[in-house]
């Protein structure tokens, strides 16, 4: 087993090395969803790697204190409640259940604790009166601010300077601002509407405050690793540092890891086309151990380039998983020696020490299962080593596989085009069959009904 691991920081854009050696304790924060609509493909990228993660810190023998959040207060969420006549609450809690059951399907176990925006509103109010004792915010009419100017390095995760941050950043005029990029971390609100009572009027905390007032009293301070994906980096990570660096001092988290954004032929997934990219249907029509595979099968920092067929190929290659773990499970002793696979099993976890290369870590797996089969019988060393593969990568509970994910996306795609036809709205409906030609698929529209076949 690896002694040590490097993830590379976003922040000083060096290695950062950590070792169960020199201290046991890991304290980790990943930002989870906020729950006002169906969670998607590109959130379960990141709960599948920082899931992963701890399940290999965990074998490396530290005591992983994992939290994440859902921030179930936005404005979004109560635009929802009010069209929907239901207290806010329910609508987030309605989304964190489908993520939940998602998560299940993907094998993830989750962190320590989901801690909710909502259940830390006394522990958030007495943060803000920290900042405002100590001189980095300031009340205004709407509500109570951070000051950037008082936080000397804002901008060091971003890797801009303020001047920068302002030119280039999309800032609502707020009168009440002393700076444009100042942040809110509580806001007022009219008596009628949702919020908890303050010092400072009826309101409800700002986005970021949440995150380093409940990591904090979860993981620790400072932590070892603070995750996300990467369009976090600004304004919201960089928020929390200042946020978190000013109420507690020193170094809020040695290193910063942000996940990449999933993409379709390398564009940002397209809003128009609603939830087809949901998890919940993703994993109605993929095997959930394969598209777990597919969600690792890029470095985490990379743009993770979806199609069906990419998950499809990996409902095959799952075939050879289970075949080996049929192969190891009936094996009552092999001739084939330990050394024999051992440089495929070392090459794993070298990749997963070296900044958490799963892509590079899947590769040498597939080596291990292919000289599984090859062999016919495996001792039990050889057993112990591929059940802790299968462990690591979440996919330890692999049975029957289902296939044919691509077919049945297509499908669903198709019966979605026709509904969106059948309402006469015609972009949408061009726009997914725009996406099927680019994905190589043919579709047809004949009297007996659409036709697709694979270009």
């Amino acid at each position: 087993m690896i002694k040590e691991i490097r993830i590379m920081d976003t922040q000083d854009r060096e290695y950062k090395v950590f070792s169960p050696e020199d201290d046991k304790v890991f304290p980790m924060y990943a930002c989870g969803i906020t729950p006002q609509s169906h969670p998607h493909i590109g959130h379960a990228r990141v709960a599948v790697v920082f899931d992963t993660l701890t399940r290999l810190l965990t074998k490396m023998g530290f005591d992983v204190k994992y939290v994440s959040n859902f921030t179930d207060i936005d404005d979004k969420i109560l635009a929802k409640s009010k069209e929907e006549g239901v207290d806010p609450l329910v609508i987030a809690e309605r989304y964190e259940r489908e993520y939940y059951r998602a998560m299940d399907a993907l094998n993830v176990r989750g962190p320590m604790i989901y801690a909710r925006v909502s259940q830390h509103i006394e522990d958030i109010i007495r943060a803000v009166e920290t900042l405002l004792d100590k001189g980095y915010a300031y009340e205004a009419p709407d509500g109570v601010y951070y000051s950037v100017d008082k936080f000397q390095g804002y901008g060091k995760l971003s890797h801009r300077n303020i001047d920068e941050l302002m030119a280039g950043a999309r800032i609502e005029v707020n009168p009440h601002k002393k700076n444009p990029l100042d942040f809110a971390l509580w806001k007022r609100v009219d008596e009628n509407e949702f919020g908890w009572t303050s010092p400072w009027g009826k309101g409800r905390p700002g986005w970021h405050i949440e995150c380093s007032v409940m990591s904090v009293r979860y993981a620790g301070y400072p932590l070892k690793v603070h995750g996300g994906g990467e369009d976090l980096i600004f304004p919201h990570h960089e928020n929390e540092i200042a946020q978190s660096e000013a109420l507690y001092g020193g170094r809020f988290t040695i290193a910063w890891m942000h996940v990449g954004m999933l993409s379709i032929k390398g564009e940002k997934m397209s809003k128009s086309l609603g939830n087809i990219f949901a998890l919940k249907d993703a994993i109605k029509v993929f095997d959930p151990m394969a598209l777990r595979l597919f969600l690792l099968s890029t470095y985490y920092r990379s743009p993770l380039d979806y199609t069906p067929q990419s998950v499809q190929s990996y409902e095959t290659a799952l075939k050879k998983v289970k075949r080996a773990k049929d192969i190891v499970e009936s094996s009552i002793d092999g001739s084939v020696s330990k050394e024999a696979f051992m440089p495929h099993y070392d090459a794993f976890y070298n990749a997963l020490a070296n900044d958490f290369n799963t892509a590079e870590a899947i590769g040498h797996f597939f080596k291990f299962v292919g000289k599984i089969a090859s062999a016919g019988a495996v001792s039990e060393e050889i057993k112990d080593m591929f059940n802790d593969m299968l462990e690591v990568l979440g996919i330890e509970n692999i049975e029957e596989v289902k296939t044919g994910g691509a077919d049945k996306f297509i499908e669903y795609l198709l019966d979605l085009r026709n509904r969106f036809r059948r309402e006469k709205r015609f972009d949408i409906a061009d726009e997914i069959r725009d996406y099927l030609k680019a994905n190589g698929v043919v579709v047809e529209d004949t009297p007996s009904g659409t036709k697709w076949w694979w270009a």
